[in-house]
């Protein structure tokens, strides 16, 4: 049998042509973009922010706060609108995060129930309403957003102080003989409430007589009066709404006295000059000696009660919160 040669052909290599150099740079140049593009992303999403180890991202503050959302890394480090925009975002979580382990909910019947009467107590219409918020810079879902937070604070702040003991007896029984110097039954007793506009280093007399009679106006138009209080009041007590308490008629200078004696419960005064200023006094409630003892406590226990709560929101939301989530800031 012959033997049978097989000769091998050598296959001829063809030179890469320009074309294919191109097209080759160009599939590398797409590649080496696309890894640049996700290098860009993950600046972008960087953490700034933990709470309990979940994330907080550059991205999050900026969808809160558009008109920043060009800001890299570093700039964002220095840049106090962003900080300010970052710790609400954290105040925010932690509140959510209280009223989810203490089971409270705040339905949007409730919030829709709170704008309502808000608009109706400011003699405004549904649409009205809205247009006064535009005028503002709100919008209503955003409006409602903070509405939910107050009532979610709120609620929060009563079951804590439900869980940290009520108000006890003996508080209203030491609130009462601080107020009715050890006798309820001796004299009549008024609850104020008082907006005063000072006169003498801030302003003139002109200029305060001005502003109370203003504000004296907005009350005759139906504006509420706490909140009048804790807008322009210059009056230690203008942040609880110009609370004054429960005070004896008897203690009451004469002008005071004079100006409240015919009020019924829910009246005001009309702008009463003092030494210091300017004065507006809210009538809120009388006890008289035929007051039954059982119905003073009870509205003590309110006060003390609502008091509480205002200690609460000063207190817990701004430290005591803290001390039970792990919050780390990356910036």
């Amino acid at each position: 049998m012959g033997v049978l040669h097989l000769s091998k052909k050598r296959r001829k290599i063809p030179c890469m042509q320009p074309r294919f150099l191109i097209s080759t740079f160009m599939i590398l140049s797409c590649l080496f973009s696309s890894a640049a593009a996700v290098a860009e992303n993950i600046v972008v999403d960087s953490i700034v922010a933990s709470i309990d180890g979940e994330p907080i991202t550059l991205s999050d503050v900026f969808a809160t706060v558009t008109n920043l959302n060009d800001l890299t890394l570093d700039q964002a480090r220095e840049n106090p609108e962003f900080k300010e925009a970052l710790e609400k975002i954290i105040d925010e979580k932690l509140l959510y995060l209280e009223a989810e382990k203490y089971r409270v909910h705040v339905s949007a019947e409730e919030v829709d129930a709170y704008v309502s009467n808000l608009a109706n107590h400011n003699n405004l219409s549904a649409e009205e309403f809205d247009q006064a918020l535009k005028a503002e810079g709100k919008s209503l879902p955003t409006f409602k957003e903070e509405i939910k937070k107050e009532i979610v604070k709120s609620k929060l702040a009563s079951n804590l102080i439900r869980e940290g003991g009520a108000v006890s007896e003996q508080e209203i029984t030491d609130y009462i003989n601080d107020n009715y110097n050890g006798n309820v039954a001796s004299t009549r007793k008024v609850k104020l409430r008082q907006i005063q506009i000072e006169a003498g280093e801030k302003r003139s007399a002109e200029e305060a007589k001005s502003i109370s009679t203003s504000l004296h106006n907005k009350l005759i138009e139906g504006k509420n009066f706490i909140d009048l209080a804790k807008e322009f009041s210059d009056s230690p007590d203008a942040s609880s709404g110009g609370e004054l308490g429960l005070l004896a008629e008897e203690d009451l200078s004469p002008d005071i006295f004079n100006a409240i004696v015919t009020l019924r419960e829910g009246e005001f005064t009309d702008v009463i000059e003092s030494s210091s200023g300017f004065h507006i006094f809210l009538l809120e409630e009388r006890f008289d000696s035929k007051k039954d003892i059982v119905s003073l406590r009870e509205e003590v226990r309110k006060v003390l009660d609502q008091k509480k709560i205002e200690e609460k929101f000063q207190t817990y939301f701004i430290s005591e919160i803290y001390r039970y989530h792990t919050v780390e800031r990356k910036i």
